[in-house]
């Protein structure tokens, strides 16, 4: 039994045997056969979320994610955190966590 499955795992068959015709058989059936969500990527949370930092007099607050939309040019997004923030000179700003929504099926 091992060295059967040893001859498998080190493709041992020779060309035109039964067994190399079956194992050429199982891997188109796999390829053919295999559902696409197993290789689709389902959810993008696992992702780090982009972080943005911008002058708080740059953007209004009421309308923080139309202003990172119209600054970083996706139009699909989802702020996950605002933190505010003073950078060394006193200027405040505004640390902005996005991240693309995802939409679930």
């Amino acid at each position: 039994m091992f060295g059967a499955i040893k001859k498998i795992i080190l493709w041992r068959y020779e060309r035109g045997t039964w067994q190399y015709d079956l194992l050429c058989l199982f891997i188109i059936a796999f390829i053919f056969l295999t559902p696409n969500e197993w290789f689709r990527k389902s959810d993008r949370a696992a992702t780090k979320p982009m972080v943005v930092v911008v002058k708080a007099s740059d953007i209004d607050r009421s309308q923080v994610e139309k202003g990172i939309r119209d600054l970083i040019g996706v139009s699909d997004v989802q702020i996950v955190s605002v933190k505010e923030r003073k950078d060394a000179s006193g200027t405040e700003l505004l640390e902005v966590e996005v991240r693309s929504k995802v939409e679930k099926k």
